[in-house]
């Protein structure tokens, strides 16, 4: 038997100046409402130089995902 199950992807880039620091991914389920945050860190020296700010914007993405998430458990 076939199941299938839509998702809603999210992904994000976290830089300082041009140098990419960390690559955010995000796949929130639609029918069961559940998601998946993962991070992965490019340029560790930058991340631990600039973690105020890599965290700034890892907040900023897990926000728009939460938004996603409230959108869609409301339709449920």
């Amino acid at each position: 038997m076939l199941r299938t199950n839509k998702s809603t992807t999210l992904t994000g880039q976290v830089h300082i100046g041009e140098e990419l620091v960390a690559i955010l991914h995000a796949t929130i389920s639609v029918e069961e409402g559940s998601s998946h945050i993962s991070k992965t860190v490019q340029n560790q020296l930058l991340y631990s130089e600039n973690l105020e700010q890599c965290r700034k914007d890892m907040d900023a993405f897990t926000k728009e995902v939460r938004a996603i998430e409230d959108a869609t458990l409301s339709k449920t």
